[in-house]
Order: C-alpha cells, then structure tokens, then sequence
C-alpha cells in the first residue's frame, strides 16, 4: 500500500472470546439468524441436529454465533472510523487477502464498479481460485 501512495490504517479484530461478545449479544443472534441458516451450521457440526434439545442446539452453535459476532463488531469499528474521518471511500482488506494482486488489479476493478454500478456502498471482491 505504501508502494502505491495509499493511506492505510490496520485494526484489530474483535476476538471472539472478548467480553464484548456478551451473553445478549448470543441470544439475541439467535432469534435474528433465519433457523434454516442455524440448522445448517448444526448439521455441519452433527448430523442429528434436529433432534437436539434447544439447549443442546443454542450450545453448538455458540461458536459459530460468537465468531458472527466478532466479525460484526470488527467491520463496526472500521465503518465508525470511515465516518469520524468523514472518508469519502474506503477499502477493507481482510487479513488473508491475495498479496498478488497488484494496485492496478484493484483500480481497474474499482473502476469497473463504479461504471457499473455508480451507487454501489459495499462490494466483495472475491478471488476466482
């Protein structure tokens, strides 16, 4: 990023075992989480799932509900230091983002979208491995 001129800016995730992610928090992903979306996270975890009590299923799932959380919270963060900064744009790179592409890459496809798209908020650029 220094090599292309762009300011940039690391933060710290939010761990999923930070107190943070309260027991409310966890209840409260759970009744916003469609069951189908639960049920496939729990069948990924036991194939008897659907047969578990509540407890029983609400206690696998924590994990998953607890890393949700924390994702949640970090991209929090960053969209409240874009806005106290008043940035006009601003790109999220995760932590297992592909070294590879160069900033050209980036700006063609950043270009693209706006071309495309010239009201997109938010966009997922994926790798096509």
């Amino acid at each position: 990023m220094e090599r292309l001129s762009v300011n940039f800016s690391f933060f710290d995730a939010v761990s999923d075992n930070s107190s943070t992610v309260t027991e409310d928090l966890l209840h409260g992903l759970r009744r916003e989480v469609s069951g189908v979306q639960l049920r496939e996270i729990g069948n990924r975890l036991r194939g008897d799932f659907d047969r578990l009590d509540s407890f029983t299923q609400f206690n696998l799932t924590t994990r998953w509900r607890r890393a949700v959380i924390s994702c949640y919270l970090s991209h929090l963060a960053i969209l409240r230091d874009a806005r106290a900064h008043n940035y006009s744009s601003y790109l999220v790179l995760e932590d297992d983002a592909d070294a590879e592409v160069t900033g050209y890459q980036l700006r063609a496809r950043l270009r693209e979208l706006h071309t495309h798209w010239p009201d997109w908020r938010l966009a997922y650029l994926v790798s096509k491995r």
